[in-house]
């Protein structure tokens, strides 16, 4: 990498690794270990080296780099797994999936259009910010819409 006319600097090279473990799963086998690089996933069915790594189940029309097979709720191509080099980590993104769900262990920011789930209970986040008279204060209300499970419809 030329960087102006001074000195040539050797690239950048990233070894934070992510590792997934498999804990439950109907088809795959539970312990599996998942090694996933700056470049994608170890021993990946695409092996395109990207830094993209998608789930999903075999298809004709995806390439995936690991294959679920068929079962309720996982979709040809459900979920990415993307390395960032501007911003040094693994982001998560679904895809076109029913949804990918985190276990959190800190706060979370939310924002509006996201579910949170937990046992039979998945909440819709919509936040209204409503302007105060006194232009110094503003305050947001956050409503929760159960929109599956026993709830539905409720908020």
């Amino acid at each position: 990498v030329h960087n102006g006319g001074r000195t040539n600097e050797a690239p950048i090279t990233y070894r934070k690794y992510l590792y997934l473990t498999i804990k439950e799963s109907k088809h795959n086998p539970i312990g599996t270990q998942l090694e996933i690089t700056p470049l994608g996933l170890t021993n990946s069915k695409r092996n395109a080296n990207d830094g993209v790594v998608y789930f999903g189940l075999h298809s004709l029309d995806f390439k995936n780099d690991f294959l679920f097979k068929a079962e309720e709720g996982v979709n040809k191509q459900h979920l990415e797994i993307k390395f960032d080099k501007e911003r040094p980590g693994y982001y998560v993104k679904n895809l076109n999936g029913s949804g990918v769900f985190i276990k959190i262990q800190d706060y979370l920011n939310l924002k509006n259009g996201v579910i949170i789930s937990f046992g039979t209970n998945h909440l819709l986040v919509t936040i209204d910010n409503n302007d105060s008279l006194d232009q110094r204060e503003s305050i947001s209300v956050i409503k929760f819409k159960a929109i599956y499970g026993p709830n539905k419809g409720s908020e």
